[in-house]
């Protein structure tokens, strides 16, 4: 049910330990309200049962410490609650009631469990006294056998015998899991962006995320400047064109895969091979002559092209193809000459963009009878002075328009262009950015919003004037005003309170946001802005931490419900030390001992996890911390000596 807005005392309802069974149930239906209900000892257990299975982990955390759960709810969270539930009042009444209900535990739940050196010792006397345990579940059996309650001193050779548990640990096939495909490709995409050197090693999963989420799958592949010749040989035999393009454009893909690409079927792949300008001389001769135009469009913009193709491909057939060869500003003069008197339209207009076309041809371009070639002509950054008069009274729109938004306009012509009678061509000017500043209070008044979209856009303008934009903006208009650097901090953090994406786009194009703000973007469902985040100046200003959180909370959430990747268990076995420690501390807090065992290994490990594994219930892991803890006493001692 969708959230209303609550009166004051549904909050203090919602935690009274006296009301009825009838209301706590209709307040369960509100969001807002769930956590606390989930906490309330008064609540009904058929509503308990239904908040255990909610996506929301402080939920369940608070069903996991509620003494009204029902047994085997309890029992199935403390998997990834042990501590709750090892808290819950309900746990000393069921030792002395019902003390064979830890049965009902799973492997997943004991291994939590055992992380603890006060695990009741009532269960462990009797999972030795059930020989049952050594057969149904081994597992557990053997991690008794390692709890600190259950052995002596530890021997002298542990870290030997830890170091052959850990290789059989990692040998093992892990069990597979669902893991749901969104997060896993998440922290596919962080982890891809934030390591790029680790990702050569983890082919399966470009192949698994090539299928799932083909977009953001081409964006990781666009950022990753070492994706490994194996994987990309092997997003080959994908079918999807964002993966298939964005491999063609790869500056690391080898040539021989471009050679497969020139020729595929799809002209959309074969036209990003074009587009590549690490593509062999020899694969742009022969997208040259590509049946599709499209291609050929591309092929003639390549850098490896010289005098001799750009007279050949001044025959083509296709005017298109003519007009992207007019633009290119390494074109012969004489060449460039040529087509300006070609007889399409579309090929004069490409002319009238060229960068090195004479002042004297645009002078002559801009009496063209096409209004398409005059449009262009008056768009040019080198259009003459004495043009501008000419233009300024064509009879078309289109023409108008460009010369409006032209920055080399001259002041005269702004203010007649302010008159226009078109909303085309006032927007345009609005947009100019060295329109004069006597016009803005002009242009504002006439309350379009495509002209305040324009506005926004003014590289000078007033911090206050923008606010006023932000006020009355529509989205479109806000969006626009989110990226400009000028805008005030107050009022980005106004429009941080938007849910709408083309303003979260704005926010993080801007390259002034706060860091709070690139922090809060990250946690919007906008996956796609990533890539723009991680590269913006503020975060990497911040050697990416917030980047680096968001993976650590990412990974805490799977390893508590146990479904992180395999792929990603394997990874940081063998490169953990190389980690940072933010994304080994989340793994102290594994059920597994082995992956805790890691976490205590790392050397930067913050003080409060180290201590926390110096406790373990498991010999291994305490003992490995209590090594690093004395290693970094006798590290600090020698720092202090040498002082």
């Amino acid at each position: 049910m969708e959230d209303e807005l609550l009166l004051p005392s549904a909050f203090t309802e919602a935690v009274d330990m006296d009301a009825t069974s009838e209301r706590l149930t209709e307040l369960a239906r509100y969001g807002v309200l769930q956590p606390l209900i989930a906490a309330n000892p008064a609540t009904p257990a058929v509503i308990l049962e239904q908040l255990g299975k909610s996506s929301d982990a402080t939920i369940r955390r608070a069903v996991a410490q509620n003494p009204n759960t029902p047994v085997s709810l309890l029992c199935s969270l403390a998997g990834e609650f042990p501590q709750e539930f090892l808290r819950n009042p309900l746990i000393p009444i069921l030792n002395m009631t019902s003390p064979r209900f830890i049965h009902r535990l799973s492997v997943f739940s004991w291994a939590s469990l055992l992380r603890f050196e006060n695990i009741p010792a009532l269960w462990l006397q009797q999972i030795k006294i059930d020989t049952s345990y050594q057969y149904r579940w081994p597992e557990v059996w053997k991690l008794l056998q390692l709890h600190v309650t259950q052995t002596g001193s530890i021997p002298g050779s542990w870290q030997t015998e830890a170091g052959s548990a850990l290789i059989g640990y990692r040998k093992k096939a892990r069990r597979s899991v669902a893991i749901d495909p969104v997060a896993e490709m998440e922290i596919f995409l962080l982890f891809s962006m934030l390591f790029p050197g680790m990702v050569p090693m983890l082919k399966e999963q470009w192949l698994n995320a090539a299928k799932t989420q083909p977009r953001l799958t081409a964006v990781a592949l666009a950022l990753c400047t070492t994706p490994g010749d194996k994987n990309v040989r092997a997003l080959l035999t994908e079918e999807n064109s964002f993966v298939l393009c964005q491999v063609a454009r790869h500056s690391r893909t080898s040539a021989k895969i471009l050679d497969r690409l020139t020729v595929h079927k799809r002209s959309e792949i074969r036209r990003a091979v074009a587009s590549n300008p690490h593509t062999g001389s020899e694969n742009i001769a022969v997208l040259l002559s590509d049946p599709d135009p499209t291609v050929r469009r591309m092929a003639v913009a390549h850098p490896s092209l010289r005098d001799a193709d750009h007279e050949m491909m001044l025959q083509d057939e296709d005017a298109s193809v003519r007009a992207a060869l007019a633009v290119q500003s390494r074109l012969d003069h004489a060449l460039l000459t040529q087509l300006v008197g070609d007889a399409s339209a579309r090929v004069r207009a490409a002319c009238a963009r060229n960068l090195k076309l004479p002042a004297e041809i645009l002078t002559t371009l801009a009496h063209d009878p096409a209004a398409v070639v005059r449009a262009s002509v008056a768009a040019h950054p080198r259009l003459p002075r004495e043009t501008q008069s000419v233009l300024l009274s064509d009879p078309e729109e289109a023409v108008r328009a460009s010369l409006s938004g032209n920055a080399r306009l001259l002041e005269e012509c702004a203010i007649q262009l302010a008159q226009d009678t078109s909303l085309r061509v006032r927007t345009y000017l609005a947009a100019n950015p060295r329109l004069p500043t006597m016009l803005f209070d002009q242009l504002w008044q006439q309350e379009e919003q495509a002209i305040w979209s324009g506005l926004a856009r003014q590289p000078h303008i007033s911090p206050e004037f923008l606010t006023r934009l932000a006020q009355r903006g529509d989205v479109h208009v806000r969006a626009i005003v989110a990226a400009h650097k000028r805008t005030p901090v107050d009022v980005l953090h106004e429009l941080m309170l938007s849910d709408q994406r083309a303003i979260w786009s704005g926010l993080v194009a801007n390259p002034h946001a706060p860091l709070v703000i690139l922090e809060r973007a990250l946690n919007t469902p906008y996956t796609e802005l990533w890539p723009r985040i991680f590269n913006h100046p503020v975060m990497v200003r911040n050697q990416r931490r917030p980047l680096l959180a968001l993976l650590a909370s990412k990974i805490q959430q799977q390893i508590g419900i146990d479904q992180l990747p395999n792929w990603l268990r394997q990874v940081v076995f063998q490169y953990y030390r190389a980690l940072p420690a933010t994304i080994l501390e989340p793994f102290a807090s594994s059920p597994y001992w082995e992956e805790r065992y890691l976490a205590a290994s790392h050397p930067h490990i913050s003080a409060p996890l180290l201590n926390m594994l110096a406790h373990d219930g498991i010999w291994y892991v305490r003992a490995r911390a209590k090594n690093n803890e004395e290693r970094r006493q006798h590290v600090s001692l020698d720092r202090g000596n040498t002082l």
